[in-house]
């Protein structure tokens, strides 16, 4: 028999699109095998990072799991034959803000190619945060982001190297914008910093980061497995 902690993100209901009902936390629950990914077995992500391609919603609940017994590995997930929910939290905040991070990550490596990321993009990212502190109304969230669109089109228009407004305009609309769509524009923002970077290590440390953020809303006084 095998173990190992994961990751897990699930909608504000506490459900997935596999999972039509919330567990409960320290319940251990199982299938019968065979296991094998995205067939049959309890899911999880060995990284946080990775996990996050599988956020079905920009309002969701991040959850520690143990997973045991037979299990099958596949590139960015696990499944396993059994699953506990260590502790899980509302990570929505910790989700958008991560996407601001990772887009002034691709900011900063622009800059330093020589290029220029257009206002508009940074007001974006400027925008999502007075957003996230109820300073600004979803409709002027929706107003950053379209300026953002129409630089980014400009930028591609102009820009000598295209990828590098492409990667400025995609983390920059990924941050503002998962507000309104899912958390999967969180995994865009950190695909597009990692692209425009040594992408392996860009991509470690943007998972040593998102980590870091939702390991300190583990609550206190419970101890898990690893």
């Amino acid at each position: 028999m095998t173990a190992t902690l994961a990751w897990h993100f699930r909608d504000q209901d506490g459900t997935t699109s596999r999972l039509a009902k919330p567990e409960e936390v320290g319940v251990r629950y199982s299938v019968k095998p065979p296991i094998a990914c995205c067939r049959n077995g309890l899911h999880g992500s060995i990284r946080a990072i990775d996990a996050l391609e599988y956020a079905a919603s920009a309002t969701a609940i991040i959850c520690r799991t143990y997973h045991e017994g037979e299990m099958d590995h596949q590139s960015n997930k696990i499944a396993s034959e059994h699953r506990t929910v260590l502790w899980q939290a509302d990570c929505t905040a910790v989700l958008h803000e991560f996407a601001c991070l990772c887009a002034e990550q691709s900011f900063e490596v622009i800059k330093k190619r020589g290029a220029v990321v257009a206002p508009e993009m940074l007001a974006c990212v400027d925008a999502k945060r007075k957003w996230l502190r109820g300073e600004i109304s979803d409709s002027e969230l929706y107003a950053a982001c379209d300026a953002a669109s129409d630089a980014t089109y400009a930028a591609r228009a102009a820009a000598r190297d295209a990828r590098d407004a492409a990667c400025a305009a995609c983390a920059a609309r990924a941050a503002a914008c998962a507000a309104f769509r899912d958390a999967s524009d969180a995994a865009c923002a950190a695909a597009c910093a990692a692209r425009d970077a040594a992408c392996a290590a860009a991509r470690d440390a943007q998972n040593t980061l998102l980590e870091e953020m939702l390991n300190a809303l583990q609550p206190r006084g419970v101890l898990t497995n690893g």
